[in-house]
């Protein structure tokens, strides 16, 4: 990628992270195209959209964004998740996250909000899910 290409997909980030209600910082690793490809089917039928970002790119593009926080989230295979409205966003990838392990960790940042979720709570979740599973195997 060329340097005016970056400049452009900075800017283009940039203007995503000012436009959108909801941003969702996903950390997967394992997952397949395949099931990459439902997950963006699923964002696309909801109103939303899934993005795998390059993350010194998107740490330039959230700066001076009410989601600047997020920037040291953006490290390993990251991808972004978001929607204009609140909700979209975050139910596809909380519901395909219970049914795909490799979904490891989100982070939800509603743009007008404190965070919503974040990795300790996702986390827990993660462990209740495989208690559950040992109780009923």
């Amino acid at each position: 990628m060329d340097r005016v290409s970056k400049e452009e997909l900075v800017a283009s980030l940039h203007r995503l992270f000012n436009e959108t209600s909801v941003l969702v910082v996903t950390h997967y690793s394992g997952l397949n195209v395949a099931k990459m490809n439902e997950l963006r089917d699923k964002m696309r039928e909801a109103g939303a959209g899934f993005k795998v970002i390059k993350n010194r790119l998107t740490r330039l593009a959230i700066a001076d964004t009410k989601y600047q926080d997020l920037s040291d989230l953006f490290t390993g295979p990251t991808a972004i998740a978001y929607s204009k409205d609140p909700v979209s966003a975050p139910k596809v990838v909380v519901n395909f996250a219970k049914q795909n392990d490799q979904l490891s960790s989100s982070f939800l940042q509603s743009k007008d909000s404190e965070p919503i979720m974040d990795n300790q709570k996702l986390k827990n979740h993660n462990l209740e899910k495989q208690n559950n599973q040992h109780l009923l195997s």
